[in-house]
């Protein structure tokens, strides 16, 4: 039996880049009548600089602090959500165990080669390298680093392919 869900705020959509969650986020908020959040979205706005562009200015560890400041921001505003967290978040700065405490975490589960086909022309993703053979080595070794992280999630939900909602 799975563990007891906490009181929610919101729903965090946990995974690597190019799982959907950002896609998620939209479809479900709608559903529901919450608010769509996207984290990374929120550090650009917040900052008045694309992803890449305050991983060049502050580095990631900067970055990271950055993301796990704002991830906090967005909940204490108190508000029904679904927030698409970053591919990292959950695995920086205690944040998998503070969203388990803050609302429902979902990890969208995504083989390595849809990964790989979906980020094929993505150029606004400073940790995966450019594109071809790189960058789906980049890939796997992140999805190696984060899954274990990513599967303590509340829930889990394998993504295959392109939804059709």
């Amino acid at each position: 039996m799975p563990a007891p869900l906490p009181s929610s705020v919101g729903v965090f959509l946990w995974g690597m880049p190019g799982a959907g969650k950002s896609f998620a986020a939209v479809r479900l908020a709608r559903l529901l009548g919450w608010s769509s959040v996207d984290l990374d979205a929120e550090l650009e706005c917040k900052t008045g600089q694309s992803i890449a562009g305050i991983f060049l200015s502050r580095g990631e560890s900067g970055f990271r602090e950055l993301e796990a400041e704002t991830l906090r921001e967005i909940v204490a505003q108190g508000s029904r959500f679904i927030l698409a967290c970053g591919g990292g978040t959950p695995c920086f700065h205690g944040n998998d165990a503070w969203m388990k405490r803050s609302g429902l975490t979902v990890y969208l589960d995504c083989s390595e080669e849809l990964l790989v086909e979906r980020l094929a022309d993505s150029t606004h993703r400073p940790l995966l390298g450019d594109s071809g053979e790189d960058r789906a080595v980049r890939i796997a070794r992140l999805l190696e680093q984060r899954t274990s992280v990513y599967q303590e999630a509340h829930r889990t939900i394998s993504v295959s392919g392109d939804p059709d909602w």
